[in-house]
């Protein structure tokens, strides 16, 4: 924390220096300006430089909190032309017009004319400079954000496929054991889930985000194996509206991974069942909720839980929720836009 305070501490002190570098360079090389500053006093001087320096300063700053350059590039550039010539309009107001209406001097709109010129041109040189570094350091976040997206998703992977050292033996044999038990339907669709489960899990590897439909149809695979082994002592009721199964979009296995918790750490019984809801909230989230009764020998790493919160932090602003209560477990996942990633 304290590198973190420190390097963009030495940041922005470094755009200062130079800002303020900048501004003296064009003050002091410029023709126009080179009788005027023999004129200001030095504090009046100063005043000048800082109040350009700050406008620049904060220009850039509110704009890239509002507007950034990835998401909204032309109507960043467009206010902060827009800006620009307001903060040059101020300068002249109250460095160039009120001083000589107060001094009685007379305005020369030429001058005026000329003046503003320069200071735009000191404007978009200092702004230039923020916003390339802004620019530069966005990038570099891009990289690695990237590298640990990449490192999540293999971590995934390996979670969900760490039992399939060779899948395609794996498939072959599992095509072999339905072979065998062709009579037995039940047998027979059980292993038919089981291939087309684990082949699932290979097909989405790449993926950072895939339909809800595509995560709804290896969950539901998923149950079918699970059921298989709890019978109705594991319930569980989908209630997700159909436009946004193909609308909506998240992170690979993440609905599944949630399910997997559920069971792995839950009592499920004839005498206690266990019921799991996936469902819709208005306001653009999944949830995955169960009601509470935990092993009492299982202690959890809450590994799952982790890996999610790594993923969405790296594809998306908003959080995942995690909600416990003495009867129920629940965790809400947004909804991403697959439009913006």
């Amino acid at each position: 924390m304290h590198y973190k305070f420190s390097l963009k501490y030495k940041q922005n002190l470094s755009f200062l220096v130079i800002g303020v570098l900048t501004i003296f360079a064009f003050l002091f090389l410029s023709n126009l300006f080179l009788e005027g500053i023999q004129d200001f006093e030095t504090f009046y001087t100063i005043l000048f430089i800082l109040f350009l320096w700050g406008g620049c300063a904060l220009i850039s700053y509110v704009l890239n909190k509002k507007y950034t350059w990835q998401k909204h590039t032309f109507i960043h550039l467009l206010w902060h032309s827009t800006l620009i010539l307001a903060l040059t309009a101020l300068a002249i107001l109250f460095f160039e017009i009120i001083p000589k209406t107060i001094n009685n001097e007379i305005i020369l709109y030429n001058e005026i004319r000329l003046d503003a010129l320069v200071i735009i041109l000191i404007c978009f040189a200092v702004s230039a400079i923020g916003e390339t570094k802004d620019i530069i350091m966005v990038w570099k976040e891009t990289v690695v954000r990237t590298n640990q997206l990449e490192k999540e998703n293999i971590q995934a992977q390996f979670s969900a496929l760490k039992s399939q050292i060779n899948p395609h033996f794996l498939f072959n044999s599992l095509n072999t054991l339905a072979t065998y038990v062709q009579d037995l339907p039940e047998v027979n669709l059980y292993v038919k889930n089981l291939s087309e489960y684990l082949r699932y899990t290979l097909t989405v590897k790449e993926d950072l985000v895939i339909s809800i439909n595509e995560e709804l149809n290896i969950v539901n695979k998923y149950i079918f194996l699970q059921k298989a082994r709890f019978k109705n002592n594991l319930q569980i009721d989908i209630n997700i509206p159909q436009e946004l199964k193909q609308s909506g979009f998240i992170p690979p296995f993440c609905i599944q991974m949630l399910v997997e918790n559920t069971i792995k750490h839950n009592i499920i019984s004839q005498s206690k069942p266990l019921h799991v809801k996936i469902y819709y909230r208005n306001n653009n989230y999944l949830i995955v909720e169960n009601n509470l009764q935990v092993k009492e020998t299982q202690s959890s790493t809450k590994v799952g839980l982790k890996n999610i919160e790594e993923r969405y932090r790296l594809i998306s602003d908003k959080r995942i929720i995690v909600e416990k209560t003495e009867d129920v477990f629940r965790v809400t996942v947004p909804v991403i836009d697959n439009m913006k990633h």
